[in-house]
């Protein structure tokens, strides 16, 4: 009896922490640095990109210079960089220059719902696209991986390099509808 006890508290316990609320959500969420640029150069498994800064990369990178690419990178230098749709695990080539960038959230596409205007996160946290900006959201449900910025007004779509701004949608909006 006392083992079943222990097992009901131990697993409402596992269950009531993995509960996200309004104010705590973001404590589960990756924190990233994030940037995009332009390929000013590829050799082999080395992309220079425009401001001089230069990536090592987990294999062969077939592109074209002035090619658009999206770094999404952890606080020590290792990432994924994002070029014509598929992504490269990247490590920063330390010869004495840094790189600018954002900071912001990196998260997964749940759904997307009602005529492609919520997007739901992996957090359950729900977003109203206010300005798609000429952006097809029904091609993001083909990659379900995106970045919030650190103000949380743009989600981007590293794959595609898309922007959206977006506006949260607090739970107790989400229960009036």
């Amino acid at each position: 009896m006392k083992t079943k006890l222990i097992y009901f508290i131990i697993i409402s316990f596992l269950i009531l922490s993995c509960k996200t609320t309004d104010s705590n959500y973001k404590q589960n969420l990756r924190e990233v640095k994030y940037f995009q640029s332009i390929i000013h150069n590829i050799d082999r498994k080395i992309i220079t990109l425009a401001d001089g800064n230069r990536w090592k990369t987990n294999r062969f990178v077939i592109s074209v210079n002035m090619t658009e690419v999206f770094f999404i990178v952890n606080f020590v230098g290792f990432g994924d960089a994002y070029i014509n749709g598929a992504k490269y695990s990247v490590s920063h080539v330390n010869d004495g220059s840094d790189y600018r960038y954002f900071n912001g959230y990196s998260n997964m596409i749940k759904s997307i719902q009602a005529g492609n205007n919520i997007i739901e996160l992996s957090d359950d946290s729900k977003w109203l696209i206010v300005d798609p900006r000429g952006v097809d959201i029904e091609q993001w449900r083909s990659t379900s991986e995106v970045v919030k910025s650190e103000d949380e007004n743009i989600m981007i779509n590293p794959y595609k390099i898309q922007a959206i701004e977006v506006k949260r949608i607090r739970d107790e909006l989400q229960t009036n509808n």
